[in-house]
């Protein structure tokens, strides 16, 4: 699904004037807050933190943004990491019970590989500790539906409602120091996260290059053309929105960053 059904629905939103873009969403005050950026740079965390705060979830990962500046879900689960937790009580306390057990096992992963994960990255066991490390992080990362989210934090509204876009908030990942936010212009915005969006998508342009050799008369370059029209539909659509850039590190405490977003909310 993720390599081939997910990406051909998103670029067939392009060819009627929509987008998915690469950033979760939430809802304040009646607008949409996507909150968007290059893979594992806290999209996630910082919705959640917004939602501990009062937002209401609207999708996770991925965003439909159409023409008219109006944003929509793309359904897709939602995946909570096990360090980010304590900074999310109320998540904490409404846990569904397999994710919580899951979670458990996590951590008592964690500890038992940490011994082995400790000793040197070189030698000939060296393939079998990376597969263990990305088994423990894999495990410490537990999925929840949008359904079960959204109960979480006692939300019944429509799931799949469409709500005016009244911010952008483009993550930037730094090495150190505390969160900040500015302004940014929303042409550039959308050029980078039309890259974001492509890069997600490399397996399914990976496949169309290698159909392109049994069908020479496809296009060469679908990732750039692709990339192209979703940045022009960006531009247009965030022409009347603000766009803010927040710089932070990751991993870190999430509840920092969505209180130096909260002034532009």
């Amino acid at each position: 699904f993720g390599m081939l059904v997910r990406p051909a629905l998103q670029l067939a939103l392009v060819a009627r004037g929509t987008a998915a873009v690469h950033s979760a969403a939430v809802e304040v005050d009646g607008g949409a807050v996507l909150v968007a950026g290059w893979s594992e740079s806290g999209k996630t965390e910082t919705a959640l933190a917004l939602m501990e705060d009062g937002a209401r979830f609207l999708s996770d990962k991925w965003t439909v943004l159409g023409g008219d500046g109006e944003a929509s879900a793309f359904p897709v689960g939602v995946g909570v990491r096990r360090w980010v937790l304590p900074s999310l009580p109320r998540l904490q306390a409404a846990l569904p019970r397999p994710a919580r057990a899951q979670l458990a096992v996590a951590a008592a992963a964690d500890r038992l590989s940490r011994p082995l994960l400790r000793r040197g990255r070189g030698g000939v066991l060296a393939p079998a500790r990376r597969s263990l490390e990305r088994g423990v992080e894999r495990l410490a990362r537990a999925g929840l539906s949008p359904s079960r989210l959204r109960a979480a934090y006692g939300q019944a509204d429509d799931p799949a409602r469409r709500i005016p876009v009244s911010l952008v908030a483009v993550l930037e990942t730094v090495p150190n120091g505390a969160p900040s936010v500015e302004e940014v212009d929303g042409g550039r915005a959308a050029h980078r996260l039309a890259r974001s969006a492509a890069y997600e998508r490399r397996d399914w342009f990976a496949l169309m290059e290698r159909a392109g050799y049994a069908l020479p008369e496809r296009p060469f370059d679908a990732m750039l053309q692709a990339a192209d029209d979703e940045r022009e539909l960006l531009a247009a659509a965030l022409a009347s929105v603000h766009v803010v850039r927040i710089r932070a590190p990751f991993p870190t405490d999430p509840r920092p960053v969505a209180a130096a977003l909260a002034p532009w909310l």
